[in-house]
């Protein structure tokens, strides 16, 4: 008997007919050998399928790690559009509420003082009326009584709604309040306080809508 190795060999030195008469047992052997060296040429390598699947996990997981990055990057531009659209409203909102409040205030203040000059007047209408006319003269004496009547309600109402008048006698000129018109001299007064109203001012809602008119008490020199 021959060994795998010496059919090789002797199949590449004689020829197959020169063998089948010869030799019937190596004749069919060499057939064998070549063919399961053909067989094991043609096999697929084999291919390890944990790798294979491992590979293919790692693959998997990368595609959807990027995609939750591009997803987190979506997520916050979205999130800052939103925050700097919420932002831009709340300020379109402050913006309406002050300018409506502006008007308000606005259209409250003119109202004000076209009625403070109504109130002037009443003023200098019974600061006319002398004493000793009231005193000899019925009808002044209701007419009068008609005028201090509708003044003092016309002043109710506008404290109701926050507008109060003020003459501040004896204050301390205050330059956010007061309107010094001229100085005088007063030795029994201290010197830069109001020793003389001219005209009261009025207040709106604790601001100063006009200025009260005064003369200031002068320094002794």
């Amino acid at each position: 008997m021959y060994s795998l190795r010496q059919v090789y060999s002797i199949g590449g030195r004689v020829s197959t007919r020169t063998l089948a008469r010869q030799q019937p047992i190596v004749v069919r052997a060499l057939h064998a050998a070549t063919s399961l060296r053909d067989e094991k040429k043609d096999e697929p390598k084999p291919v390890e399928p944990e790798a294979t699947e491992d590979n293919k996990l790692e693959a998997e997981l990368a595609a959807c790690k990027e995609e939750a990055a591009k997803l987190a990057t979506n997520v916050k531009d979205i999130n800052d559009k939103y925050m700097r659209a919420l932002a831009e409203m709340e300020n379109v909102r402050k913006r309406a509420r002050t300018d409506v409040d502006n008007q308000k205030h606005f259209a409250i203040q003119k109202f004000s003082k076209s009625l403070i000059e109504v109130a002037d007047i009443f003023t200098l209408a019974t600061q006319a009326i002398k004493e000793e006319e009231l005193a000899s003269d019925p009808k002044l004496q209701n007419m009068h009584k008609g005028l201090t009547m509708t003044q003092d309600a016309l002043h109710k109402a506008f404290k109701d709604h926050g507008l109060e008048k003020f003459e501040p006698l004896g204050e301390v000129f205050d330059p956010n309040a007061h309107e010094a018109v001229f100085e005088l001299p007063d030795p029994s007064k201290e010197p830069g306080t109001v020793g003389v109203v001219q005209q009261a001012g009025y207040l709106l809602n604790s601001r100063t809508l006009r200025a009260a008119k005064v003369g200031v008490v002068r320094k002794q020199d």
